[in-house]
């Protein structure tokens, strides 16, 4: 088995779960990756969109977040990784 049949096979295997291909996809004066990447992630359902820093993704993020909230209208909570930041303990001089 080469590595091409097997990435093929493996996706066979899942199914899309998302919006339906030509529902509303907000534009925000995205960029054409950026339209690709969101237009996937939609229609996909269950996914992730790792793209590197620069790439514009919290406009990914919020044109995702808008289509969701027009296809279910339901309000779509985003929220950071680690909504509060860690603070370090001060260690008190012994």
């Amino acid at each position: 088995m080469n590595y091409e049949h097997y990435i093929t096979q493996k996706l066979s295997r899942v199914p899309a779960t998302g919006i339906p291909h030509g529902a509303y996809m907000p534009d925000h004066g995205m960029f054409e990756h950026q339209r690709a990447l969101v237009a996937w992630a939609c229609k996909r359902g269950r996914a992730a969109i790792f793209a590197d820093t620069g790439l514009g993704k919290s406009r990914m993020q919020l044109a995702w977040a808008e289509a969701v909230r027009l296809h279910t209208g339901r309000p779509v909570l985003i929220l950071p990784r680690w909504p509060w930041p860690r603070r370090r303990r001060s260690r008190a001089p012994r």
